[in-house]
């Protein structure tokens, strides 16, 4: 059984995302982890250089395939059919350059999800014979080493039959990673077969089949902990991405006034408050934080839990 990561490595550098962790955390999960390095962002040499140093020291095999004439049509899956056809031993981790909006351009949820569907669907489906199943994470996100091999066999089972994606819970970590503010009831479908899926279209990056059926597990969970860092580097980072993308996010537009005065605050915790949504658009003023089971998280995580320590909410 072929299992392939599809990440997105945007910002990694700039915005601190844990590239390193999700790459040695999914080792054991992926055969290939296939990460689209936008190519008209000013920190990608940096991510490029950071993926390689983390694939030496983990002694996994990495390239690059950095000419662009070979995206010149990504709908004819170019960069993807030149790397497994002509490669002889495909390495480990594969990047290549993503076509992305880059900083000044405006781009709406349309835009957003033609870039998707090229990257996550057209430009892998063709490789259902050699990949049997396509795991979509982002680099702030994770599984836990139980639930890697759980659903490694689950993947196996369902691999002749019918059941073409799997969905399970989804776990948010916000400024800590000893709590965490989910709602049990949401569920993600990350997990899917080649050419059995498409783009869902919302900012969870979630997907549907086109054909079959999708299998609903509980108690596994894709833990994010993309607002586990400093406020003010979320702060940036929002600004950045929602004044010129006013359109995905109108109730954040409504929040902030004026968005040179605009500044990230952590929720205040409160019982039975709103829980945290997944996204930021609509992020309340108070939420119900739950202390987290810290044996459930990754190791790579585990092992620098105080470096993602940022906020400690009044939980009884």
């Amino acid at each position: 059984m072929q299992i392939a990561g599809l990440t997105i490595a945007k910002n990694c550098n700039k915005f601190k995302y844990p590239i390193a962790e999700c790459i040695e955390q999914h080792k054991a999960f992926f055969n290939y982890h296939i990460i689209g390095v936008p190519f008209n962002e000013q920190d990608n040499d940096d991510t490029i250089k950071t993926i390689f140093n983390v694939c030496h020291n983990l002694n996994l095999t990495c390239e690059y395939i950095d000419d662009i004439s070979e995206i010149t049509n990504i709908n004819q899956c170019s960069t993807l059919k030149y790397i497994f056809t002509n490669l002889e031993n495909i390495p480990n981790v594969i990047l290549y350059p993503l076509d992305w909006p880059g900083q000044n351009t405006a781009w709406s949820q349309e835009s957003l999800d033609k870039i998707l569907q090229q990257h996550i669907l057209d430009n892998i489906n063709w490789t259902q014979n050699e990949i049997d199943w396509i795991v979509k994470i982002d680099v702030d996100e994770f599984y836990s080493n139980d639930d890697i091999e759980f659903l490694k066999e689950i993947m196996e089972i369902y691999l002749d039959s019918d059941i073409n994606a799997i969905a399970h819970n989804y776990s948010q970590y916000v400024g800590s990673l000893r709590y965490t503010v989910y709602d049990p009831t949401t569920y993600v479908c990350h997990i899917f077969k080649p050419g059995k899926a498409i783009f869902a279209g919302n900012d969870a990056m979630q997907f549907k089949v086109t054909e079959g059926s999708v299998n609903y597990i509980d108690n596994i969970y894709l833990f994010h902990i993309g607002y586990c860092k400093d406020p003010d580097l979320i702060t940036t980072r929002i600004k950045e991405h929602l004044v010129l993308n006013s359109s995905m996010y109108p109730n954040a537009i409504k929040q902030a006034k004026k968005w040179k005065d605009y500044k990230f605050e952590f929720p205040k915790h409160k019982k039975g408050a709103k829980l945290w949504p997944i996204g930021i658009s609509d992020a309340p003023n108070e939420t119900e934080y739950k202390k987290a089971d810290i044996n459930k998280l990754p190791l790579v995580l585990l092992k620098k839990i105080e470096e993602f320590n940022f906020y400690v909410p009044d939980v009884n």
